[in-house]
């Protein structure tokens, strides 16, 4: 472990358990919250009858059905990674992976989580759980457990859909036609690739057949790129989906510039611009952890460094030194 000079770590001296507490909170409040608001829309969708919902779009609210079941897991089963990782994680484990928790929190919408984790001291380290490993199990698991819910679901809902007729949703006349077939291969396919990658990484000596240089080794790293393509992929959609909804606040606050005047125009033109530089300051969190955690998880000798320079400590060693 290369920590800086100016900051040393004890493995066991529990200095961040009040940080671990916090995190844990935020993780648990966040994914509560969230939990909540699934339920919510699952029982809306749920009291949805088939035969007095419009003809186009009957058959798209079981994908929507199936999208919420789905988020409504990962987000149980991400809380429960991320909590579960800082109750056995030694001091140097949790500053090491924190980017690793940060991922997969910013995966499912987490923002106090990442929050907590990039506050953390700024020194340079080294993970000492391998990114291509610890992130091919937890996906691993995640997305198959999460297909088989997702297909399971859609497949209940369609029954309703059609009546029993479950066939007449993969008529191309379907409005839908597309966006089902596209999801139900996107399932299998993680199905499929998820099974053999449980069995090879979830072995008393997983992590020792991944270094290897056999047979096995291969296969598991072939499924390990797999995750990470899907982790940066998940990732680049998270920016993606960021950027636009700080586009859509600079939407709103041109509306407002743009709309009559009234006595309350100063007021909604203040809190739209409220809004945009607090969605800018996001944005910028967002978009600078993101951007390290992908070149992180995509070292080439498996070891995500994460170097951020404390401009006060260089100083300090400046001044020093010159004495």
């Amino acid at each position: 472990m290369n920590n800086n000079a100016g900051y040393r770590v004890n493995p066991h001296s529990g200095r961040f358990i009040l940080t671990k507490g916090w995190i844990m909170f935020a993780q648990v409040f966040g994914s509560l919250l969230a939990v909540i608001g699934l339920v919510y829309s699952l029982t809306l969708l749920s009291k949805i009858d088939y035969s007095k919902t419009i003809p186009e779009y009957k058959l798209g609210i079981p994908i929507l059905f199936a999208i919420v079941t789905y988020s409504l897991w990962r987000t149980i089963a991400t809380a429960f990674v991320i909590v579960r990782f800082l109750k056995k994680s030694t001091d140097d484990e949790f500053l090491s992976n924190r980017y690793i928790l940060a991922s997969l929190s910013l995966n499912v919408g987490g923002f106090l989580t990442p929050w907590l984790l990039t506050s953390l001291p700024n020194i340079q380290t080294e993970s000492t759980v391998k990114p291509k490993w610890f992130l091919s199990r937890v996906f691993s698991v995640i997305t198959t457990v999460g297909s088989i819910i997702f297909l399971s679901t859609l497949v209940w809902q369609l029954h309703k859909a059609t009546n029993g007729d479950i066939l007449s949703a993969f008529n191309q006349s379907n409005p839908f036609y597309v966006p089902t077939i596209v999801s139900i291969s996107i399932s299998v396919l993680f199905i499929l690739i998820g099974l053999p990658t449980i069995i090879l990484y979830y072995n008393k000596n997983s992590q020792e057949q991944f270094e290897g240089d056999t047979s096995t080794s291969k296969a598991m790293r072939v499924f390990a790129y797999f995750y990470l393509i899907l982790t940066t992929i998940e990732l680049a959609f998270v920016m993606i989906a960021t950027l636009l909804r700080l586009l859509g606040g600079l939407a709103n606050l041109f509306k407002e510039l743009s709309s009559d005047s009234d006595p309350l125009k100063f007021f909604r033109v203040l809190f739209a611009l409220v809004g945009i530089i607090l969605q800018i300051i996001y944005v910028l969190f967002l978009m600078r952890i993101i951007a390290e955690t992908i070149r992180g998880i995509w070292q080439r000798d498996g070891i995500v460094r994460i170097r951020v320079y404390d401009r006060l400590k260089e100083r300090e060693q400046l001044l020093t030194n010159r004495r």
